[in-house]
């Protein structure tokens, strides 16, 4: 039992980080998320599909990337354990996704579908506000991450994901990490030699 409360109370307290939510409307909004575990490797969200679901990641390592004009797979963001996963703008325009979702370890999920979501947002109110803040977050991650391609040399960017995401720095395979800083793996490799 203690191993399946687990995974709630982590959500519960993501939950509370962002703005309180009595303890009464959490029970009731359980029902709502269903425990998920994706393999090393697998699939979550498929491009081109439409994404129907929004994850809290518990535990594990998930890669969004996409594909550039020259059909090479572009890492744009790893996420990680205690954070909200999904490809963000297939599920608000239910439009097809133009980004693939990828398991890189096993990977524990609490998943909520689209419809369920709209249900919460009309039962429990607290739910509006915190998936707007949800969006703003996500927001703010995506802008971050574009002002520094622009602004920031490699080695800055590189040390910006070892501080902020080092799960990504040990797990992640070599690859996925160079084409997420928008470097080669020989530039990557030269960096990591000279940082601490």
């Amino acid at each position: 039992m203690a191993i399946e409360e687990q995974p709630f109370k982590q959500l519960q307290h993501y939950l509370n980080s962002i703005t309180p939510i009595a303890h009464k409307d959490f029970k009731k909004s359980r029902a709502y998320f269903k425990p998920t575990t994706l393999q090393k490797g697998e699939i979550w969200i498929d491009f081109h599909t439409v994404c129907r679901e929004i994850a809290f990641i518990n535990r594990g390592l998930l890669k969004t990337s996409y594909y550039d004009e020259k059909g090479r797979e572009i890492t744009s963001c790893f996420c990680t354990s205690n954070s909200m996963a999904s490809s963000f703008k297939s599920f608000l325009t239910q439009r097809p996704s133009q980004l693939v979702i990828q398991a890189l370890e096993e990977t524990s999920l609490l998943t909520i579908r689209r419809e369920k979501l709209h249900e919460l947002f009309r039962k429990i109110p607290i739910w509006e506000r915190l998936f707007r803040i949800i969006m703003e977050k996500e927001y703010e991650k995506l802008w971050d991450y574009t002002e520094g391609m622009k602004t920031e040399l490699a080695k800055e960017r590189y040390q910006k994901l070892l501080d902020e995401q080092p799960e990504v720095i040990q797990k992640a395979p070599v690859q996925d990490i160079a084409t997420y800083l928008g470097i080669t793996r020989e530039t990557l490799s030269r960096i990591r030699k000279k940082t601490p």
